[in-house]
């Protein structure tokens, strides 16, 4: 009789006959062998591993925070818009413009890395609904009245996040920043903003380690394997500057950015903050 073989992800599946065995591969990828039990166990995430909890192996050498990766709902209660209306208006009584940024997550972007166990434990059986949810929140809280930016499901990326790592990749960065300079421009104040030409460059790839390596090591005492990564570094253009412009002291810049470490580069490597200069064509002082 002839003999058929069904070859999966995780498992060789040989028919015989009437017969039917199962010969199970063992995943071998080093983000499974480094992986532990201990990691499965909310309890396990104590102090300062907290913000880890709870690590989950995703498909294709993806790891999740289980915690902090997953959200159905974004809606956001009217107590807390009208702390933020409060607050845009004091700065805007100061001729500051406040504009709030509100990223989608890792789970929602990449939910393609994850099993159908995790996305049904996880409310990510329907992505589609859990994106319609964000979108309409943006929506609904720029009619409000506040200047808040989101990212669309259209406009995102495959690897707008990193693999191993909760910060966003300098792909997901820079289409961030491109999609916040299009809502600044609109403002008036924009207008009065100066100009600067800026230009990113890329870098050779260069190996990025995870940023759930503390969890690895302190519960199993292993380590992720690196990602190879392309930053960028954005440098301000000077050929169309006069001799005089070069020697004069800089002014202070008059966008500031306040963020997480999504936009410190040593931390994410992301380049938001030159990516958000090239875009606005003004330069940007990080206060992240």
């Amino acid at each position: 009789m002839a003999l058929k073989k069904l070859i999966y992800t995780t498992s060789l599946v040989t028919i015989v006959g009437a017969g039917l065995a199962f010969f199970l591969i063992p995943d071998r990828s080093e983000t499974a062998q480094a992986y532990c039990g201990k990691m499965a166990k909310a309890a396990s995430y104590k102090g300062d591993l907290e913000q880890y909890s709870v690590l989950i192996r995703g498909q294709d050498e993806w790891v999740f925070r289980t915690e902090n990766d997953f959200r159905t709902d974004f809606a956001v209660n009217q107590k807390t818009k009208n702390y933020m209306l409060t607050l845009q208006k004091a700065l805007k009584a100061k001729n500051i413009d406040l504009v709030v940024v509100y990223p989608p997550l890792r789970g929602m972007i990449h939910d393609d890395h994850l099993s159908k166990k995790h996305k049904k434990a996880y409310g990510m059986e329907n992505p589609d609904a859990v994106w319609d949810n964000y979108e309409s929140t943006i929506t609904d809280l720029q009619k409000t009245g506040l200047n808040v930016v989101g990212v669309n499901r259209d406009e995102t990326a495959p690897d707008f996040y990193y693999k191993r790592n909760h910060h966003w990749s300098s792909v997901g960065s820079k289409i961030t920043a491109q999609k916040v300079a299009t809502y600044i421009k609109q403002l008036p104040s924009y207008q009065n903003l100066p100009k600067e030409q800026f230009t990113s460059h890329p870098s050779e790839p260069t190996a990025y380690q995870s940023s759930f390596e503390k969890a690895y090591d302190k519960l199993c005492g292993t380590e992720l394997p690196p990602e190879m990564i392309t930053t960028y570094t954005t440098t301000k253009n000077i050929s169309g500057l006069n001799e005089q412009a070069l020697f004069d002291d800089a002014a202070q810049p008059k966008v500031v950015l306040l963020g997480t470490s999504n936009s410190v580069q040593e931390s994410s490597s992301a380049n938001f903050e030159g990516f958000l200069k090239e875009a606005l064509s003004t330069d940007v002082l990080n206060m992240a």
